[in-house]
């Protein structure tokens, strides 16, 4: 709400009946007896200050447009026209917050990006909800206070994998219809001709093209992705393919009207552009039956959760699967890990803190026989340690208040000539200078790797949290995403962990035996919003057998190339 106050208050669990803790026992009916008197409490107090409550609230709307005046930004254009799903999450997410959203009405310019009309949107300052609106649009790197606990940035474009602009004038009539509603992202299914249909495809980069493929598998519809770009012939002419187009058959299938039924599905309900290819053989490109069209087998996934997994992030885990792309996942605690029938399944997902819980003998073994291990963070670390003998600068992840030290350079602890000696009581806060928390961080993608696939061809937005990079392999195609020289988008991390970070691996892949393992700096899924890089998961589940064993081209093998003349 516009001009309220926000108040936060903790009661600590008795964790079910009764809890012992420093300040003796608390039990259950202590801390709904708190939660009550705190909430009846708040009542009396905005009643006896109602005046003032109701006088803030209403100038929070007046200074809100003479603030975004002096601030000298007229707002910002955010949308992709690739992909309207994603510009139309967007929308539906400012809308649902009273922001002020309109449709573009011609070509915008900003930041080096062209925005197009009727694939855009225009968020203006000037509103009365414009603080809200600079809030969840600013890339801020300086801090009046850079001592954070938890998140320190929250850039919803970056979040949804956007491109936007701040701009500080618009051109005069580029503002469009002001929307009442998020548009409607609906995809088409290609009319059929008179030629013969002998495949539908469509491209891999739209926000839900993860759930449309799950929705063929789910039917036991054959399809297959291109790991090379192709130009197919199609019902209305030549159309251009990049890698990770999705192919599907009809020849294979028993039923073509279910199978036509299914794909009217996934461009009316993902929104995706379905289209009919007419012939197998491609004008330029791989051809329809060339062995880099790779067949997909539907994944059978199992997650790790229990004691001493992070229970956020297996949550954000299986939300994406279950809820976003509606592919079942069995969750198994640690504790029952070994009694697992492991090569019942296709995948097996390891969060942070899973890696405990496993036996690196017997995931090897199951990896080696075709296996895809998908791992993030402290797994990740764990994998590449265990799995590839990997070796890693520093073992101690910072994330928050109770992590470890770590090792520090001296600058971020001794004090310069003339500042006075660190005080003890001073330990917490100079301390938390020293985490990456939650900081926004960029990272370069290889978009023909098939973890890249969708996802090019600018720079991926990442959440940080920690300062421990992932080892670097000698194969240095096995590093599809690698953070950029100069990372940090926005949020705090010190100027020592931004050099630690930048140019290390953010995703690392490798091939062992017959299998697969995949290993994620970062949370892919953040908080269930960091969309953005929800494709990473999607790629790791969908495509992670398909990654070619590279160990052969070395760094000194393509040096080698580089330095050879061209014949």
């Amino acid at each position: 709400m516009l001009g309220a106050i926000g108040i936060l208050f903790e009661q600590a669990s008795s964790r079910g009946h009764l809890q012992e803790n420093a300040w003796g026992p608390l039990p259950f009916e202590l801390t709904i007896r708190n939660q009550v008197r705190a909430s009846l409490s708040t009542l009396a107090a905005a009643r006896a200050l109602r005046a003032e409550l109701l006088e803030n609230q209403s100038a929070a709307s007046r200074t809100a447009l003479s603030a975004a005046e002096d601030s000298g930004i007229a707002g910002w254009v955010a949308g992709d026209a690739r992909d309207p799903a994603r510009t139309a999450l967007l929308a539906e997410l400012l809308l649902r917050h009273d922001l002020e959203v309109y449709q573009l009405a011609q070509s915008v310019d900003g930041e080096g990006l062209r925005f197009e009309p009727g694939a855009a949107l225009w968020i203006p300052h000037r509103q009365p909800n414009g603080r809200l609106a600079h809030a969840l649009f600013e890339r801020r790197l300086e801090f009046p206070d850079d001592t954070f606990y938890d998140v320190s940035s929250w850039t919803l474009p970056l979040a949804l994998g956007l491109p936007f602009a701040e701009l500080n004038e618009l051109p005069a009539g580029a503002a469009g219809a002001r929307l009442s509603a998020a548009p409607v992202a609906a995809g088409s299914l290609q009319a059929a001709t008179t030629q013969r249909t002998v495949a539908y495809a469509f491209a891999w980069g739209g926000l839900h093209a993860g759930r449309a493929l799950q929705r063929l598998h789910a039917a036991d519809i054959m399809a297959s992705v291109a790991t090379r770009p192709f130009t197919a012939h199609s019902a209305d002419g030549s159309v251009e393919f990049e890698v990770g187009a999705i192919v599907v058959p009809s020849g294979v299938s028993s039923d073509p009207d279910a199978l036509h039924e299914v794909m009217a599905r996934v461009a009316s309900e993902d929104g995706l552009d379905v289209l009919r290819l007419t012939s197998g053989h491609t004008p330029d490109g791989i051809d329809l039956g060339s062995p880099s069209m790779r067949p997909l087998k539907a994944p059978r996934v199992a997650l790790v959760v229990g004691s001493g997994v992070s229970s956020y992030e297996a949550g954000e885990v299986w939300h994406h699967l279950d809820l976003r792309l509606e592919l079942p996942v069995t969750l198994v605690e640690g504790d029952n890990l070994e009694r697992l029938d492991l090569p019942s399944y296709t995948h097996l997902v390891l969060v942070d803190g899973a890696s405990s819980a496993v036996s690196q003998s017997r995931v090897r073994d199951w990896v080696a026989q075709g296996g895809v291990l998908l791992s993030t963070r402290g797994s990740a670390r764990w994998a590449a340690r265990e799995l590839f003998e990997l070796e890693l600068d520093d073992e101690q992840d910072d994330d928050g208040p109770d992590a470890g030290s770590g090792e520090r350079s001296p600058a971020e602890h001794e004090p310069t000539s003339g500042d006075e000696p660190p005080s003890y009581g001073d330990y917490e806060a100079r301390r938390a200078k020293t985490l990456v928390s939650g900081a926004i961080f960029a990272a370069r993608v290889d978009s023909s790797h098939p973890l890249g696939f969708g996802l090019g061809p600018g720079p991926l937005a990442l959440f940080r949290r920690g300062t421990t990079p992932l080892p670097r392999s000698e194969d240095p195609l096995a590093h599809p995403l690698t953070y950029l020289d100069q990372p940090l988008l926005s949020g705090y991390a010190s100027d020592a962990n931004v050099d630690k970070l930048a140019g290390t691996p953010a995703v690392m892949a490798r091939r062992l035996g017959a299998g697969s393992v995949i290993m994620l700096a970062d949370d892919p899924v953040f908080r269930g919003v960091w969309h953005g890089s929800a494709r990473l998961l999607e790629n790791a589940l969908f495509f992670g057998a398909v990654i070619k064993d590279t160990r052969a081209l070395t760094s000194a093998a393509l040096e080698h190339d580089a330095d050879a003349p061209e014949h």
